[in-house]
């Protein structure tokens, strides 16, 4: 059985990292700036950094689906589900920011192949907003 997939009943189990890591580790933890920012010891930091590092890997925005008038994405950066709205005039709105018809949302769902495809069928063209 490979060390990975080991388990123990405490929910815990032992990794591996190098001398030096843990050393350079175990030396920020020990600062005030490690305890200001709620590091109490090595498994606090590494625990932290791992989660930190898998979130950084992830994309920001995902597709969820398109109907008839919109398309729905998650938004990981904001930990919220969001939907943006394409009108029969051309123009398109974000729920989360009804104030802009340019925001990130509106601009990762309108490069998505699915809704390009979608809107293409209904022949919609996107009227830019002036500025």
């Amino acid at each position: 059985m490979s060390q990975l997939a080991m388990s123990t009943e405490d929910g815990f189990q032992s990794l591996r990292l190098r001398r030096e890591l843990i050393k350079e580790v175990d030396e920020f933890v020990q600062t005030e700036n490690a305890k200001k920012l709620g590091f109490r010891n090595r498994a606090d930091f590494v625990d932290q950094a791992v989660r930190d590092k898998l979130r950084e890997s992830k994309p920001r925005m995902e597709h969820i689906n398109t109907l008839s008038d919109h398309a729905t994405i998650v938004d990981y950066g904001i930990e919220r589900i969001i939907s943006v709205y394409f009108k029969e005039d051309g123009t398109v709105w974000c729920d989360h920011d009804r104030s802009s018809s340019s925001c990130p949302h509106v601009d990762y769902v309108l490069q998505l192949p699915e809704v390009k495809e979608a809107l293409e069928k209904k022949d919609w063209k996107r009227k830019r907003p002036t500025e």
